[in-house]
């Protein structure tokens, strides 16, 4: 195999998790509190809290929507993509609700704040200027969920980069793959948004939540996340042969008749695929993608 190829690909599917920073929320220093709770830091972003206490009026503050640090802030405040807040608040300026300022940089937030009473921002920067003051403290550990999630999504994208279906598997043969999710949250929802609509391979990757397990027949992809063994293995037993490629957590998640199963190993997300029960599916996984993972034979179900 061409070695840079080979080198592209283990970029691609072998990555280091991100460790999202710790995020100081941050006011000017006449601002009258001294802390504020998660909850109550959502109520501002959200609009509908716009005076402080003292009839101050509060103005809350944006990193630009393609930054890493605004993306952390709305998943891990409001559990929703910074698209759907992007949406939230184009909505309200519609109706005559003035939506939080943006500012290009760290820096330009904290000169912000520094001059303007009554604004709120979050930054990853320590403030030290006296005429700010930190409010409050969202800790990575607080995201580490989403991160995982946000890294399976990509992870899942190179998966479909590297493995066919056979024809009696393509419902719409010409443009589309489903892949359906089942028993997630709503963390593992929105961190799939990132990929839905995405081309790869000349296929369209739909995303689509299962709000019961049927209809199964229209995936070619399955995620399933915590879903009780009781309910896995006969889950599993039903489609084994059928060419929709399960991807669950973890070694158990093909003892249960999963395909591949995920594992975070030393800060790495690693590939596990079970062959025996892919190749009864008819899905053809690229050689290259499985060089980089971890094979194990697991031809039945384990009861």
């Amino acid at each position: 195999m061409n070695r840079i190829k080979l080198f592209i690909l283990y970029i691609c599917l072998v990555v280091p998790i991100p460790s999202w920073a710790d995020i100081y929320i941050i006011t000017h220093i006449s601002t009258p509190i001294e802390t504020i709770s998660k909850e109550e830091l959502a109520t501002i972003y959200l609009l509908k809290k716009t005076y402080w206490d003292d009839s101050l009026p509060i103005t809350p503050i944006n990193l630009s929507a393609n930054t890493t640090l605004h993306q952390q802030f709305t998943q891990q405040v409001f559990k929703r993509s910074p698209r759907r807040m992007e949406t939230y608040w184009n909505n309200m300026s519609y109706k005559g609700i003035k939506p939080p300022v943006t500012e290009s940089s760290e820096n330009s937030v904290h000169l912000f704040v520094k001059r303007v009473p009554g604004a709120i921002a979050y930054t990853t920067k320590k403030p030290s200027d006296k005429n700010v003051k930190i409010l409050f403290k969202l800790t990575s550990a607080l995201s580490a969920l989403i991160e995982k999630q946000a890294d399976i999504a990509t992870f899942i994208l190179n998966i479909v980069r590297f493995t066919t279906w056979p024809e009696r598997g393509l419902k719409n043969k010409n443009s589309v793959l489903n892949m359906c999710i089942i028993g997630v949250d709503n963390s593992v929802q929105q961190s799939f948004e990132g990929i839905d609509k995405k081309v790869t391979n000349s296929k369209t990757l739909q995303v689509i939540d299962l709000t019961s397990m049927s209809n199964l027949e229209q995936c070619q992809l399955l995620y399933i996340s915590e879903l009780e063994r009781n309910k896995l293995i006969p889950l599993l037993a039903e489609l084994q042969s059928q060419p929709i490629l399960t991807i669950g957590q973890g070694i158990e998640f093909l003892k249960s008749g999963g395909m591949i199963g995920l594992n975070n190993e030393n800060g790495k997300l690693q590939l596990n695929i079970n062959l025996p029960i892919v190749k009864q599916s008819e899905v053809v996984i690229s050689s290259r993608l499985l060089k980089l993972s971890n094979i194990v034979n697991i031809p039945k179900l384990e009861q």
